[in-house]
């Protein structure tokens, strides 16, 4: 960061050293000759041991060989022989800022600062430190108080630039850039600052174009040959990067910077080999270069080389110890690697060592989100965006925060705001992206796509944007336009696993089975940590490959413990492969871990309907206890939103006409009636809900009196053709209706037998009387026998429809085990946490090199 104060500017200062020592240590550190320049500054320490220009000396090549901690103790010991020498506060100033201790180094610049009030060299580094402190306020104040000591400085100019910056006071910022380009018009140096801001800003054109004038003034440049190839990047002219690259080499051989920025070139286009042998070269020109270890890292990771990738970044903190760069590193495999407790620990260490990069602390935030800490990543992020207001990527954080608490309307309101103060077409569009990921949480899937495509317009260049649109597309099961969307995805690049995800469910849903396997497998196969381990265990479950989907399924909640789908699916593994059967030691012990996983997976998701269904039946299976099942089902009905979930109600309502069939109780059947209905308005075209209605229907005629009998029939015959027309095939709408048909007709005929024997009874009665009063041939004694036995006649047919319920063969049931597609229908898409990631700041525009670009 501070590198520069150990290579060109170290010319213009005043050395206390002997001249021809220095001399020569100069030459040997431009050469790059370590050993002999640290020789020959040990040397002058041994010759000089009381002059603290020696330790500097020492110091400097320390700092030129990136051992920063050494350089320190180097300048430290000059200070305790001369606590007010120039070079040696300067340099620590550097060397601290180089390790990233910010609190140190800005108590080191102030003195500085006090030393020496007149210089603006001491001003400039006092400045810079702020700036890095994001104290951007304090450093315009700074920068401006050094161009009223002197108008024409560089570094007073380009200081201001990069405050006005942090500030995104882009218009003024563009404009003191463009001053500075007047001023020197024949220095190179002003070109990299406005280029730099440009670059910012998503004018990749205007940025080349100066970047190509600095060159013009300074080839061998090294900022600005990095830049170039940067900006070449940025614009997808992969050619003319590499070929920028390939000149940078040319002039730059023996430096690491070309190297990794062909590297980088690879990486963007899915070249991890070609990129890892540039990095590896890079090492060999300089080991202890902090960009390179952590490409090299980065670039292992995309080759699934894990193990490696771990050993080659924990190397690294062994070397360096302090160094944030080695610990976000080892943070970031490890994160990969889901290991997030370990990944925590690293971040937290970085963050103590550097509380200002955005990285670590987002990396925290994350490892906390993984680990359901949500309360605790949300304080950590909330904190940070309070102290860094200008800092986007925090910001887009703490929306990922509020949006996997489910808090969507806080989520929303960040997005929205980034949207508002974004200046790039990147910036906008990873906002707009953040807002269909919200939208695509809350179900509303046509907002969500409106989202994505936006956002595609905005900058087509993003990364996972068309993924992005086609899961939207199958959400509203456009399955054509996923499809299509997810092969253009994997052109651009062919280690997206969560485009093979999306293909494998929209097979699923096709019937394409064979397909759907390969696109799981593959998924996995891209990403071993982050694969859709989950759907390819679902898809077994639903192919009654058992063994295979319990292994799938086992290593998902070992790579996320917290994620409620996996419970679900293995909790419906449990119980699907015992269908049938429902005796035996083996069965219990299923039926037990049924039970704990739906338990867990409404722990880490209470709005889980597969869980509370699952919970419900694996109950009523395990145990028989229904009032339990019952319990748990208008649990979740009740901590719904209002209308509650159609499939919830629909669980429910069969749970209650199992136990009414049970009890023989009439008004288990009338709450059923009511979930049944509650149901259909939430979701009018369901099938099953129509057909639940009719049971219940069907149930109540069965039971009630003769007044309400036939409605109830009625009813129950309307929701089974409503079934049967909203489902062609439903099979059991059909038999119910051809059940019904019968115990219709069945009744008529019984009515008829009865109203017909009432009928006989009375005209018998009639006639016996009539013959009684008029003809004489029934006596007394005969007709005060008859009358009574012809009454009781009479009351039998009127009362007999009364008295009789018809059984019939072949009844309607409602078993709850029918709600085992409730719970789990197959592969869904279990989407991990997407993160929205803003476009890292390209770094102080000003003479001193870049800031590391965070990564979280």
């Amino acid at each position: 960061m501070f590198a520069v104060m150990f290579g060109n500017l170290t010319r213009t200062l005043q050395w206390n050293a002997k001249p021809v020592r220095r001399k020569k240590i100069n030459k040997l550190i431009d050469a790059t000759r370590w050993d002999e320049a640290e020789d020959a500054a040990q040397a002058l320490v041994e010759a000089y041991p009381d002059d603290p220009g020696s330790y500097v000396e020492l110091g400097r090549v320390f700092g030129a060989e990136a051992r920063y901690e050494e350089s320190l103790y180097a300048f430290e010991q000059a200070l305790q022989r001369d606590s007010r020498n120039r070079d040696a506060l300067f340099f620590s100033v550097a060397s601290l800022g180089n390790l990233k201790r910010w609190g140190e180094a800005e108590k080191a610049a102030r003195i500085l600062k006090e030393s020496y009030p007149d210089e603006i060299a001491a001003r400039c580094a006092f400045a810079d430190v702020l700036e890095k402190e994001k104290r951007y306020e304090d450093a315009l104040l700074e920068a401006e108080e050094i161009q009223f000591r002197d108008s024409g400085s560089r570094f007073g100019i380009s200081l201001h630039v990069d405050a006005l910056y942090g500030l995104r006071h882009w218009d003024e910022a563009e404009a003191k850039a463009q001053d500075l380009v007047s001023r020197y018009p024949r220095e190179s140096q002003p070109q990299l600052i406005l280029g730099k801001l440009f670059h910012a800003q998503g004018r990749y054109g205007d940025a080349l174009s100066s970047f190509q004038k600095g060159l013009s003034l300074d080839r061998t440049n090294k900022e600005l040959l990095k830049w170039r190839i940067k900006s070449l990047r940025a614009q997808h002219r992969w050619r003319e990067a590499e070929t920028a690259a390939r000149e940078a080499i040319q002039l730059l051989p023996n430096s690491p910077e070309p190297y990794v920025e062909f590297a980088k070139v690879f990486v963007a286009e899915g070249r991890n080999e070609r990129a890892l042998k540039h990095v590896e070269r890079s090492l060999e020109l300089d080991s202890l270069h902090p960009s390179v270890h952590s490409l090299h890292v980065d670039v292992l990771l995309n080759l699934l080389r894990f193990e490696d990738a771990q050993a080659a970044a924990q190397e690294y903190v062994d070397q360096h110890p302090q160094s944030f760069e080695a610990r976000t590193a080892l943070g970031r495999v490890l994160f990969k690697r889901h290991d997030y407790v370990k990944a925590l620990d690293e971040y937290d260490r970085a963050h103590s060592l550097n509380p200002v990069e955005d990285e670590a602390v987002a990396g925290m935030s994350a490892a906390l989100r993984s680990t359901h800490r949500f309360a605790e990543a949300e304080r950590l992020m909330a904190a940070a965006c309070a102290q860094y207001p200008q800092a986007v990527g925090l910001q887009a954080e703490l929306a990922e925060v509020y949006c996997d608490r489910r808090d969507y309307k806080k989520a929303q309101e960040v997005f929205r705001g980034l949207l508002s103060i974004a200046i790039s077409s990147a910036e906008r569009a990873v906002a707009l992206q953040g807002l269909g990921w919200v939208a695509f949480a809350e179900g509303e899937y046509d907002d969500a796509r409106k989202h994505f495509d936006d956002s595609a317009n905005s900058w087509p260049r993003l990364s996972g944007v068309k993924t992005a649109l086609a899961w939207a597309e199958l959400r509203r099961d456009k399955l054509k336009e996923a499809d299509v969307l997810c092969h253009e995805s994997l052109k651009d690049d062919a280690r997206d696993h969560l485009a093979h995800t999306c293909l494998g469910v929209v097979a699923f849903k096709r019937g394409d089975w064979a397909d759907a396997e390969y696109h799981f497998r593959r998924s996995v196969e891209i990403a071993p940590f982050d694969g859709s381990y989950v759907d390819l265990g679902a898809l077994y479950v639903q192919l009654a490959r058992y063994g295979e989907a319990e292994e799938c399924l086992l290593r998902a909640t070992e790579l996320n413990y917290y994620d409620s789908q996996t419970h679900v699916e293995l909790g419906n593994l449990y119980l699907r492969r015992w269908e049938g059967r429902k005796d035996g030691d083996a069965y219990r012990k299923d039926m037990t871990r049924a039970v704990s996983e739906f338990r867990q997976a409404l722990k880490f998701d209470s709005q889980s309907t597969g869980a509370a269904i699952g919970l419900a039946l694996a109950l009523a299976s395990n145990s028989g206890d229904m009032g339990a099942a019952e319990e748990v089902l208008h649990q979740a009905v009740h901590i719904r939103k209002p209308g509650g979930d159609a499939q919830l109600h629909l669980a429910l309502a069969r749970l209650l006409i199992q136990a009414g069939d049970a009890q023989q109780r009439n008004d288990l059947y009338e709450q059923a009636l009511v979930e049944s209905k509650k149901a259909i308005n939430r979701g009018a075209s369901n099938a099953e809900a129509h057909f639940i209605s009719g049971l219940a229907e069907q149930r109540l005629g069965n039971v009630a009196d003769a007044n309400v009998r036939i409605s109830h029939r009625r009813k129950a015959k309307i929701h089974f053709r409503n079934c049967r027309n909203l489902q062609t095939d439903h099979i059991e709408a059909e038999r119910a209706l051809q059940l019904l048909g019968r115990e219709v007709r069945a009744a008529y005929i019984s009515r008829m037998e009865s109203r017909g024997l009432a009928m006989v009874a009375f005209l018998a009665l009639v006639a016996v009387w009539i013959d009684f009063v008029w003809k004489h041939h029934v006596t007394a004694t005969m007709a005060t026998t008859l009358t009574p036995i012809l009454v009781g006649m009479i009351a039998v047919g009127i009362l007999m429809p009364l008295l009789i319920r018809l059984k019939l063969p072949g009844g309607l049931e409602a078993q709850l085990s029918a709600s085992l597609e409730q719970i789990s229908s197959g592969p869904i898409g279990d989407l991990p946490k997407i993160p929205m990631r803003f476009p890292p700041y390209v770094g102080p525009l000003g003479y001193l090199p870049n800031r590391t670009s965070p990564r979280m």
